[in-house]
């Protein structure tokens, strides 16, 4: 269970919002959730090991590990490894929170490293990187700064974060992929698709009506959403699905070719494959699986 060491939102600019958390779980704890946010995401791994998987890719990690989280890029533990027990830090935060004032583009360049993806891109910073060490310096920072009083608490872990970010971009350029500017055009259009497939993501739908209801070429759509939010215009898609179909298997006890049906899946067999690629279990398993975890007030 994750605990709210710090949270913020702005009385001035929407939508600026961040917050600062901790989690310890043992090995029978595993974090059975698969799940994504709106907002980006870095996780330090201070204690422990296990594995991510992280839209279908596994990443086994240990302590010192780092990872970055795009928005709406699902993500879940889906194993803790044995003693000693696994504790990790996570700060989530919006684009606004970033860039509390009017963009135009100048705090774009800070968030490549999450949204300008080379094909050498990983998730993952490995602890054995000698650089890892020092941005754990700067995120222990952060905990310094929420003892500051409100707004100042903001300034100060935004300041920290800023030069954070550009620090893992200068020491990892090979992850992000040669500069693009996206056009303002490009950008509210991926936004329309993204409003519309969040709207209607239990319906069929095609590539070519994704660009349409985006105003840009296919081509040059696929890209772009790439760009904007990390992942493809599919994997989004999928992604979407199977968290509601999680919701209707765990919330709502429906069947599995139910929940399938419900979520946008023409089939079962579509949907199983999908499944477990984003949560490495069987439809089946992962209720059974939830079914025989119990929290720490239910012992």
């Amino acid at each position: 269970m994750a605990i709210i060491d710090w949270e913020y939102c702005s009385e001035r600019t929407v939508a600026a919002y961040a917050r600062l958390f901790h989690r310890c779980a043992e090995q029978q704890e595993s974090s059975l959730k698969f799940h994504g946010s709106p907002y980006f995401q870095i996780v330090w791994i201070r204690q422990g090991s296990g594995e991510y998987n992280v839209m279908g890719k596994m990443y086994p990690f240990r302590q010192g590990d780092v990872f970055l989280f795009a928005e709406r890029e699902a993500h879940y533990v889906s194993l803790v490894r044995e003693e000693p027990r696994l504790y990790m830090e996570s700060l989530l935060f919006s684009r606004q929170f970033l860039c509390p004032e009017k963009d135009d583009g100048l705090y774009s360049d800070y968030l490549r490293i999450y949204t300008d993806r080379s094909p050498q891109f990983t998730n993952q910073i490995s602890g054995d990187n000698p650089r890892t060490a020092s941005y754990f310096i700067a995120l222990s920072g952060f905990y310094a700064d929420i003892l500051l009083p409100r707004e100042a608490a903001a300034n100060r872990l935004r300041a920290r974060l800023l030069l954070l970010l550009s620090q893992v971009a200068l020491d990892h350029a090979e992850m992000m992929s040669e500069h693009v500017p996206e056009t303002s055009l490009a950008s509210e259009g991926v936004a329309r698709a993204v409003r519309y497939m969040d709207e209607h993501f239990r319906e069929d739908m095609t590539l070519d009506q994704l660009a349409a209801e985006a105003g840009l070429a296919r081509n040059y759509f696929s890209a772009a959403f790439k760009r904007a939010q990390g992942i493809s215009p599919w994997n989004y898609l999928t992604a979407k699905r199977i968290s509601s179909a999680i919701s209707l298997l765990v919330g709502e006890k429906r069947s599995v070719t139910e929940a399938a049906l419900a979520s946008g899946f023409n089939n079962t067999t579509n949907f199983n494959r999908a499944f477990r690629k984003y949560t490495g279990k069987s439809p089946t398993e992962y209720v059974r699986t939830l079914q025989n975890v119990r929290t720490p007030e239910e012992r």
